[in-house]
């Protein structure tokens, strides 16, 4: 078979059947021993001022590896020279906004 046998005809997807009968498998579904998962803890509100952040108790919780905030990883992205921080560092901007990461 040539590779242009198939130019300017529909191709089925080779997964079809699988995805709608709900057997195919996702990243999300593999379950590897040691596998780390995170969690975004987010404003909610719209708008304040970040006066502390306290991760003790969410450190002493077994199985938690880190917690970080924004002071860790004042790191910021965009599309825009960096319009956006990853984690909010002194203040939310919105309700939502990204304030600490749980890794456990």
């Amino acid at each position: 078979m040539t590779g242009d046998t198939f130019v300017g005809r529909p191709v089925p997807p080779e997964d079809t059947v699988r995805k709608v009968t709900g057997t195919a498998l996702y990243t999300f579904d593999w379950d590897l021993p040691g596998t780390l998962h995170a969690k975004l803890v987010t404003s909610t509100v719209p708008h304040a001022k970040i006066v502390s952040i306290n991760v003790d108790r969410a450190k002493e919780v077994p199985g938690v590896a880190v917690v970080l905030t924004g002071r860790d990883m004042p790191f910021r992205v965009g599309m825009y020279a960096g319009d956006r921080d990853l984690l909010a560092v002194e203040k939310v901007r919105w309700a939502g906004h990204p304030v600490a990461l749980v890794v456990a």
